[in-house]
């Protein structure tokens, strides 16, 4: 028998208990990281750092290089 076979009915009768709604708002969870950074510190990651009024847009996603070197860490 599996663990979690009854797990969404005991989900939902803790909402009910709880005076919740049925079901979670998926809405307000799915909101992206730069929507949620704005609202935390009042920035936003969307405009230009520098000038505040151009948007910034991705133009290409660099992989990481197979010939890049190890970092070297002057422990002196």
């Amino acid at each position: 028998m599996r663990r979690d076979r009854y797990r969404e009915e005991k989900l939902a009768r803790c909402r009910q208990l709880l005076g919740m709604p049925d079901s979670p708002t998926l809405a307000k969870q799915s909101k992206d990281y730069r929507d949620r950074y704005e609202e935390l510190t009042g920035s936003s990651l969307r405009e230009c750092p520098v000038c505040h009024q151009g948007h910034m847009v991705t133009v290409a996603i660099l992989l990481p290089s197979p010939h890049r070197q190890a970092s070297v860490t002057d422990t002196s």
